[in-house]
């Protein structure tokens, strides 16, 4: 508890230090895809299952001992030692805690993943993790605010019951809020999840015209 304490204090109570950024530090034009609302993983799963050539989800790190040796899609082992260190060295977006094992994703394997000309699908909680992203990776996300009208409406979209859709509709009021400041894109008229997935397709698409937009100035001047 008392690691886990003051691995919280640094990430949140810390101010980041930009003095320690290469200003020769690598441009990455692709930006990384944070979706929020209440569909916000099924969006940003559809858009991987039907586009892994643009979109990509990270391997996360965790210091939980079953990963040890394992290889997997989804988690990286990392000793517990060497991740709480590299925490505190600002090497991670986003860290966490579940049953005394830590989780969280690199700045790292954000890049790793827009290096190969793929959009990062960014499922984080807090919007400091954004924050962090831009004040110390120095990558402006596309952030996409999905808009439920309803709770009926996550109901037809999601295939969940009253209950849960009525959660999730509060939660995402409450998280508007918090990451109003940062959202770069709404969209709060769609008339079908199929809708959805259409215009932050087009987003994204839109974000890499401009970047082969900019390659052709460049090549030309």
């Amino acid at each position: 508890l008392k690691l886990w304490n003051r691995v919280v204090s640094y990430i949140f109570n810390n101010k980041q230090d930009d003095s320690n950024i290469s200003d020769s530090e690598e441009v990455i034009s692709i930006r990384p895809v944070c979706i929020r609302g209440a569909l916000q993983h099924k969006i940003g799963t559809e858009l991987i299952r039907r586009h892994r050539e643009l979109f990509e989800c990270g391997v996360e790190r965790t210091s939980c001992a079953r990963f040890a040796g394992l290889s997997g899609p989804f988690y990286k082992f990392v000793p517990e030692a060497k991740m709480v260190k590299d925490i505190c060295s600002d090497r991670y977006l986003e860290c966490r805690k579940i049953d005394d094992d830590f989780y969280g994703m690199t700045f790292d394997s954000v890049k790793q993943t827009l290096k190969k000309g793929r959009h990062f699908i960014l499922e984080i909680k807090y919007s400091k993790a954004l924050r962090r992203l831009q004040s110390i990776a120095k990558i402006h996300p596309i952030v996409i605010s999905v808009v439920s009208s309803s709770p009926e409406q996550i109901m037809n979209w999601d295939d969940t019951d009253e209950i849960n859709a009525q959660i999730m509709f509060r939660i995402e009021q409450k998280e508007e809020e918090a990451f109003a400041d940062l959202v770069t894109h709404s969209i709060s008229d769609a008339q079908s999840f199929e809708d959805v997935v259409q215009q932050v397709l087009a987003i994204c698409a839109e974000q890499r015209n401009e970047v082969d937009r900019d390659t052709v100035k460049v090549q030309i001047e």
